[in-house]
């Protein structure tokens, strides 16, 4: 190696920076930068060599070191569960994508660093680059932005996420990290939940018979349908605060209270004939069904009230 190198200077050649590791007497290893150039006369002819070596063990221990830290971060910016984006904090320019970014919207790594928000997303207001560049903008200023977005993957598949762009520091440069989760079965859950509760809305606030809904537990009730305000006579409010007191007396409010009871072991229960009253005193016989139903993790029991008076008579 020394007479090749001799042999490249003696030809005029100089070498800047080559790295090249080097053995101690006691057998240690010792890295070093080298600088070598021809030394010259007057003439230009080469007449010897000059060669500067400088421990680089610090500087090698530091590359290292930071050679490890981003194949650790590059671990586990891929093994994430969500797809990251890493941004440019004034213009939004997409600097870096994790894997499972390339698996969610069809591309490759090369090809999303090329691209901008906007080729992610529905393209539709609000969902555009300039609102994008708008939340990414918030979130350099200290402020952490989570909203939903409608975007749309390289084949045309729209979807929704869920965003959740912070400040970060990557390499010593202020970047953008936005965590992306795809949430297009909670959406579609929640919007099913939704017109499931406004059809049992339509349907409670259409029935002819009085209803209420009551928590059995605490007996607290939750609503009224305007059949019962109708029939019994009592205002929205009045009839939730005070509930089935206002139109049952003694031994009937005892039979709901046992009613309520049993409705969370046996899912449903009836009592045939219930006597309620009007709030102008009026005797009402009534036929009551309450059952168990569940709403957003809680229980509650409908109950209904219907009138067979005249049945009877």
């Amino acid at each position: 190696e020394f007479r090749n190198l001799l042999r490249r200077l003696n030809k005029g050649e100089t070498m800047l920076g080559d790295t090249v590791l080097l053995t101690r007497k006691d057998g240690s290893t010792l890295p070093v930068s080298r600088y070598s150039a021809p030394l010259r006369d007057a003439f230009g002819s080469v007449t010897g060599t000059m060669t500067v070596m400088e421990d680089i063990t610090e500087r090698k221990r530091a590359e290292d070191e930071i050679k490890a830290s981003e194949a650790n971060y590059r671990a586990i910016f891929n093994a994430a569960n969500d797809a990251i984006f890493v941004l440019d904090p004034d213009s939004g320019a997409i600097i870096d994508v994790n894997t499972k970014m390339c698996e969610m919207y069809g591309v490759s790594r090369e090809q999303a660093r090329l691209m901008d928000i906007e080729a992610f997303s529905s393209g539709s207001h609000p969902y555009t680059q300039e609102s994008a560049v708008a939340y990414i903008r918030k979130a350099v200023m200290g402020k952490s932005q989570l909203f939903e977005w409608m975007a749309k993957s390289q084949d045309g598949r729209i979807f929704w996420v869920e965003v959740n762009i912070k400040q970060t520091m990557l390499g010593g440069v202020p970047r953008a990290l936005a965590a992306v989760r795809d949430i297009t079965e909670r959406k579609w859950a929640e919007e099913e939940l939704r017109e499931s509760e406004e059809r049992f809305r339509q349907i409670f606030e259409q029935n002819e018979d009085p209803a209420l809904i009551i928590n059995p537990d605490t007996f607290m009730v939750v609503d009224v349908n305007p059949a019962l305000v109708r029939r019994y006579g009592h205002g929205d409010k009045r009839l939730r605060r005070k509930g089935p007191a206002l139109f049952l007396h003694q031994p009937e409010l005892d039979r709901i209270s046992w009613a309520l009871e049993e409705i969370s072991r046996t899912g449903q229960v009836t009592i045939a004939p219930l006597n309620t009253f009007g709030r102008d005193g009026e005797g009402i016989i009534t036929v009551f069904k309450a059952k168990l139903i569940r709403a957003r993790g809680m229980a509650y029991a409908y109950c209904t009230f219907r009138d067979i008076t005249e049945r009877l008579r």
